[in-house]
């Protein structure tokens, strides 16, 4: 949303700016570094919404999240894992609820 926007063009800014400057060393980091930040944002913009559109498609037809087969209408996840954690007890139980 809105904070990726404004610290991708806040990032993008600084590096351009700094690719201004006369050492070749540091004009050659931010121009790679303000590309690589402009891709980033692009990407995230585009496939990570897409794919995050896609899982929600994906959950609200009732498939699984690993191999995306239909689960059953009486399905309820196991809760064994949890009583296993070994870091069940203390602050973390707490924190996690």
């Amino acid at each position: 949303g809105v904070a990726v926007t404004v610290t991708s063009f806040t990032d993008l800014v600084a590096f351009l700016v700094g690719s201004t400057t006369v050492l070749p060393a540091l004009r050659s980091f931010c121009v790679f570094a303000g590309v690589g930040i402009f891709l980033d944002f692009v990407f995230q913009v585009t496939f990570f919404l897409a794919f995050v559109a896609i899982d929600g498609y994906r959950a609200d037809s009732n498939r699984d999240g690993c191999c995306c087969i239909r689960l059953s209408a009486n399905y309820k996840p196991s809760s064994c894992c949890w009583s296993r954690w070994p870091f069940k007890s203390g602050w973390l139980q707490n924190f996690i609820g």
